[in-house]
C-alpha cells in the first residue's frame, strides 16, 4: 500500500514546524478585535432570544397580515418589497397622490429591475401591484 507520506527526521521536522506555526496563528487570532466582535455577536443573539415576561411564559408572536408603509421612497419602496415577498398585504402612505404615484412607481420599477436580474421570482410583478394606496390629502 502506498501512502503519501513524508518518512525520516524531515517528516518530523515539518510536522513539529507546521504545528508550531498553527500555535502561533491561533494564539493571535483568539485575542483579535475581530475575534471578540464575534464573541460579543454569539452572545448578543444568545441574550435577545431569551426575553424576561415573553419568552419565559411561552408568548407567541402574532401573525402580521397588513403593514402600513409611511413613505414611498427608496426605504419605503425596499420595505414594501421586503413585506411583499413575505406575503404581507402592504399600504402604502404618502402625504399627496404626486408623489403616492412616485412612490408606487420606483416600487415596481425595483421589482422589475430585481425580476430582469433574475433577484426576484417571476410572479412577484403582479404580487406587487396587490397593495393599497393612500395619501395624507385625502
Amino acid at each position: 500500500m502506498k501512502k503519501d507520506f513524508i518518512f525520516g527526521p524531515n517528516a518530523v521536522k515539518s510536522e513539529i514546524t507546521g504545528t508550531i506555526f498553527e500555535v502561533k496563528v491561533f494564539n493571535e487570532l483568539v485575542v483579535s478585535d475581530t475575534s471578540k466582535g464575534l464573541v460579543h455577536i454569539f452572545f448578543a443573539q444568545s441574550a435577545i432570544s431569551k426575553v424576561p415576561k415573553v419568552t419565559d411564559v411561552g408568548l407567541k408572536p402574532r401573525s402580521v397580515k397588513k403593514v402600513a408603509v409611511i413613505g414611498g421612497g427608496l426605504m419605503g419602496s425596499g420595505i414594501a418589497i421586503a413585506l411583499i415577498l413575505g406575503n404581507i398585504k402592504v399600504v402604502l402612505n404618502e402625504i399627496n397622490s404626486e408623489y403616492l404615484q412616485k412612490g408606487i412607481k420606483t416600487t415596481e420599477a425595483n421589482v422589475k429591475g430585481s425580476v430582469s436580474r433574475k433577484k426576484l421570482p417571476q410572479g412577484l410583478g403582479e404580487k406587487s401591484n396587490s397593495r393599497d394606496a393612500t395619501t395624507g390629502d385625502s
